[in-house]
């Protein structure tokens, strides 16, 4: 928060069985499990995401501005400018949409066992089907009205029981979220949220003028 370091309440294990556990009991607690992802790798010459520098093939590009130079060669009042997708920011932003989709390529390719290529081009065929639905939606809008199924009531039962008996166990706001997003996957089959984004949101309407 602010910028600021601080201690996490996230602990790292490592499992010798192929399956992730849901849970692991310490004590008399029992805490819940996620597959570590790690940051995406973003190269420190041309800046694009899935390599390192020292094979990379591209042209130096400044994290500051996007020109063809080392950021130490960058003028001081240049504007920010994004060499990936070309906004006005630096290509270290989190909230970029490039890094957005390099995380979730980390997400598939960590979770599924697979290369960064073949990850890459899973995250792409999601979002060119993400984007055929909604181009169907918007054509056919009345018809997916009448075939949409609310949430099975027994399902929401369950996840409000989940997020309940889980949050109880940790304090930290971050952790909450991240168990209530985990539930909102397993029980009501939500799939296109993270935590971060959910954190954003409530960040956002939290500083609203009222």
């Amino acid at each position: 928060m602010n910028n600021e370091r601080v201690d996490s309440l996230s602990v790292l294990l490592k499992f010798s069985t192929p399956e992730v556990p849901e849970r692991v009991k310490v004590g008399f607690l029992c805490y819940p499990v996620r597959p570590y992802v790690p940051p995406p790798l973003r190269c420190y010459k041309c800046q694009r995401y899935g390599h390192i520098a020292a094979v990379c093939r591209g042209k130096q590009r400044c994290l500051k501005c996007g020109g063809e130079h080392k950021i130490q060669e960058c003028g001081e009042n240049t504007q920010d400018k994004c060499c990936n997708c070309g906004g006005e920011h630096r290509a270290t932003y989190g909230g970029c949409e490039f890094r957005k989709k390099a995380i979730e390529v980390q997400k598939v390719k960590t979770t599924n066992n697979l290369s960064y290529a073949e990850a890459l081009k899973k995250v792409q065929e999601k979002q060119k089907e993400t984007v055929s639905n909604i181009q169907v939606l918007r054509r056919e809008p009345e018809q997916h009205a009448r075939v949409y199924n609310p949430v099975e009531f027994d399902k929401l039962v369950l996840f409000m029981a989940y997020v309940i008996n889980c949050t109880d166990q940790v304090k930290h706001k971050n952790e909450k979220i991240k168990i209530i997003v985990k539930g909102a996957e397993k029980f009501l089959g939500m799939r296109n949220i993270s935590w971060e984004q959910v954190k954003q949101k409530l960040e956002a309407d939290g500083n609203k003028p009222k």
